[in-house]
């Protein structure tokens, strides 16, 4: 595999050195997360750039799967800032077998830093038949810009980088929080490819014993592209970090929050949309033991076993677990809101008893985050739930089917997919922010769903209550994740 980087490494050089031009136009993927697709085919002039999007580590072998490749993140560097610049990116598939074609508006930003969405008169989207009889998604991007040096993505890119530095400054802000006990970051293990650290971090009145709290895991960028759990992270962490608030001080003296802020440290390093730097997805590889299904089988991606290890560790502690979270991203239409893949149903659809106090659970928990997170318009902001989630995940491979498989109802386990347009937001955008206030949400919901909050009965969550342009249908969490 690494010979076969190097490889890729060479070849994107020599179509660097092929691409520049007598402008010095340059089209680069030199800093992480970064993603040009195929380096063979880029294309560079002194009027526009083109790139082709390309596999997760450009493997061949995942051709047939287009919808795992939706991640690109660029730089250009010598752009004329006296006139109009194109930038377009190609998405080829099979007419049979289609790639992700909803339409997205993509973001620029002068410094890797501050991100702004191009305007709708400056993206053009399109899918057109090639020559070969193969669907060419398309989306043009033209515009004028004030700087010869320009990032340009998919989405807001977040590395393991901003993590650190978002972390580092949250301590500064409140430095009592690791010194008296509060916050405690430590690695878990290292990823199989780059050696990179996967982190933990662990909150909680270190003042109240543990025999009286509950235990809440949370993990994040199992998938390596689906940034918006990063923000939403950042927005749990600074939720708790804020003790002269009430509400959390009731998180901090009745629970112990364990947060792994970037699963898929390799792919996201890599630029992949979404594996592991050894093309594998660590959401479908939590392959359990035959003989013991607390333990993975060693098939299982290392990355999972790690988190596994420390899971087995925490199962004995005193605090039991009551709520596992995993945040996930995914591609929808542009007016999608967040969502959750709440799992089984009642007892009345034919579920058992154990299976159907799950779904209230999940029912309940739902219900208490989305009376939390709205607009400014006061319309909530969670998508409709399911009239029943089904029971496919439990033979699954998932992060959930191991929970189930190992405490069932005793620990409430769901997926929390957010989206990338408008996102209930509509006319504007889902912003890191907003997603970060989503994070509070959660927060807030941990603490209804517990009845620990003050904010009320938990009222009935369905479309009646939410006010929706387009009526929305849950996607079978299977095909989303396998």
């Amino acid at each position: 595999m690494n010979r076969y980087r190097g490889a890729l490494i060479l070849l994107f050089v020599v179509a660097l050195m092929a691409c520049q031009l007598e402008s010095d136009i340059q089209l680069l993927a030199n800093f992480p997360s970064a993603n040009l697709g195929k380096v063979s085919q880029l294309q560079v002039s002194k009027n526009s750039s083109q790139i082709v999007l390309d596999n997760d580590n450009g493997d061949n072998s995942l051709y047939q799967i287009p919808k795992w490749r939706n991640w690109w993140n660029i730089k250009l560097e010598g752009l004329p800032i006296d006139r109009l610049y194109q930038f377009v990116v190609n998405d080829i598939f099979d007419k049979t077998n289609r790639g992700w074609e909803y339409r997205y508006t993509p973001l620029f930003s002068y410094d890797n830093k501050s991100w702004h969405r191009f305007e709708s008169d400056e993206i053009t989207h399109s899918s057109v038949l090639n020559a070969l009889g193969m669907v060419n998604h398309q989306v043009k991007i033209e515009r004028q810009y004030d700087k010869k040096q320009v990032f340009i993505a998919r989405f807001y890119p977040y590395t393991q980088t901003d993590f650190d530095h978002f972390y580092t400054l949250l301590m500064k802000e409140y430095p009592e929080l690791e010194g008296e006990g509060y916050f405690k970051k430590q690695t878990l293990g290292f990823s199989p490819m780059h050696h990179l650290p996967i982190d933990m971090i662990t909150v909680t009145n270190p003042y109240i014993d543990a025999n009286n709290k509950k235990s809440v895991w949370i993990q994040a960028r199992s998938h390596a592209a689906e940034t918006g759990g990063s923000f939403v992270t950042e927005g749990i962490l600074s939720w708790l970090a804020d003790r002269g608030r009430v509400d959390v001080n009731k998180a901090l003296d009745n629970f112990i929050f364990y947060i792994v802020p970037m699963h898929n440290v390799d792919g996201v390093y890599t630029g992949n949309y979404r594996l592991n730097s050894k093309s594998e997805n660590l959401e479908n590889t939590w392959y359990r033991s035959q003989s013991n299904p607390l333990y993975l089988d060693d098939d299982s991606p290392l990355e999972n076993q790690i988190i596994n290890k420390k899971l087995r560790e925490l199962s004995q502690s005193s605090a039991p677990f009551s709520i596992a979270l995993n945040l996930h991203s995914t591609q929808s239409k542009p007016n999608t809101r967040a969502f959750f893949f709440p799992h089984f149903g009642t007892m009345q659809q034919g579920y058992s008893e154990r299976q159907a106090n799950l779904w209230h659970n999940s029912i309940r928990f739902i219900r208490a985050v989305s009376q939390e997170y709205s607009n400014e318009f006061g319309d909530r902001l969670i998508e409709p739930t399911p009239v029943e989630g089904g029971s496919k995940f439990a033979s699954q491979n998932f992060p959930e089917s191991w929970w189930w498989a190992n405490f069932g109802d005793q620990v409430m386990a769901v997926t929390l997919e957010t989206t990338y347009e408008h996102a209930g937001f509509q006319p504007g955008f889902i912003t890191p922010d907003r997603l970060r206030a989503l994070g509070e949400s959660l927060m807030k919901g941990v603490l209804k769903y517990h009845s620990l909050s003050h904010g009320g009965l938990i009222q009935l969550l369905n479309s009646e209550h939410l006010s929706s342009s387009e009526k929305f249908v849950i996607p079978s969490e299977i095909d989303t994740k396998n």
